[in-house]
């Protein structure tokens, strides 16, 4: 955090109740319009709560410069979103929103998405640590295949599924804006990474995906190999379970080419780009040659043997 007046971090500090001391001053210069970024993460004995939401968004409705909003581990529910959201629908300035360790569901998830929705602004959102569960990511999922400006999406330890995996990925599919997705320490098997190899075999924004602590095995990581030789923009990818760190010299050979990518690509040389991408290729054709020609010479010596 910058300091004021371009940032405020008020935090818990020293303050007895949610509604004096600093806070007083945060809500001040929220509405004065003097400050950008707002650092309001809670803990465990001093926190907003809903009713300390819907007394910020008083002064959010009249607030025109105000681009990242912190409000982790405050004890917001789905009443809180709803005020929150209710107040910042005419925001044209907030791009960043952190709501991680809350006791958010579904319900605040949808609220959410109609209002990203609508307003086009913001691109990083944080709502790890909730109670999300499918039904929730099914309806943000909807919103992520028409929107065009979320960059970031954290969705770690909630109670997302295959089920929910299988949404998101089916409307990420036509999503071109997404650069970051965690999904980790969430309920997802085999099946669910599978939905994610699919889908990196058409996606082409996604840079990070983080999977750890999920409940797959090592065998799934074939289907993942397999989606990255299709796949050029993933740079980085988490599949670190208990502290074991999965993975086959395929993903890191593929993931270390994507990088060698997108650091020619960030430097311009967009020639240098063509040339990786077609030796790449040359690779793959050379690859599938070789295979064919194992599989003639194995189907020819099968024919030798049962002619014999």
């Amino acid at each position: 955090m910058t300091g004021l007046p371009g940032g405020l971090n008020p935090g818990m500090n020293g303050l007895e109740e949610t509604k004096v001391g600093k806070f007083e001053e945060a809500f001040l210069l929220i509405e004065q319009n003097a400050v950008d970024s707002l650092d309001l993460t809670g803990d465990k004995n001093k926190f907003l709560g809903d009713s300390g939401v819907e007394d910020l968004t008083r002064a959010f409705e009249a607030n025109t410069t105000l681009q990242v909003l912190d409000l982790s581990l405050n004890r917001i529910t789905d009443i809180g979103v709803k005020a929150l959201t209710h107040a910042l629908a005419g925001n044209n300035s907030l791009t960043s929103l952190d709501l991680s360790g809350n006791s958010i569901s579904d319900q605040g998830l949808s609220t959410l998405a109609l209002f990203i929705e609508k307003n086009q602004c913001l691109q990083v959102l944080d709502i790890s640590s909730n109670s999300i569960s499918d039904g929730g990511v099914i309806k943000f999922g909807e919103m992520l295949a028409k929107n065009a400006t979320v960059r970031v999406l954290d969705l770690r330890a909630n109670q997302i599924t295959d089920a929910g995996v299988l949404e998101l990925c089916r409307h990420l599919e036509g999503n071109r804006t997404l650069q970051s997705l965690t999904l980790s320490g969430n309920e997802i098997s085999d099946t669910g990474i599978k939905y994610i190899a699919k889908l990196l075999k058409v996606n082409d924004s996604l840079t990070s995906l983080f999977l750890a602590n999920n409940g797959y095995t090592e065998e799934v990581l074939e289907q993942l190999a397999e989606a990255l030789t299709h796949n050029f923009s993933l740079t980085h990818l988490q599949l670190t379970m208990n502290g074991k760190k999965y993975s086959l010299p395929s993903i890191d050979s593929s993931l270390k080419r994507n990088q060698a990518i997108a650091a020619k690509f960030a430097d311009g040389n967009k020639t240098e780009v063509a040339r990786l991408l077609e030796a790449h290729e040359r690779e793959k054709l050379a690859e599938r040659n070789a295979h064919e020609q194992q599989v003639a010479q194995l189907q020819s010596e099968l024919s030798r043997l049962r002619g014999s």
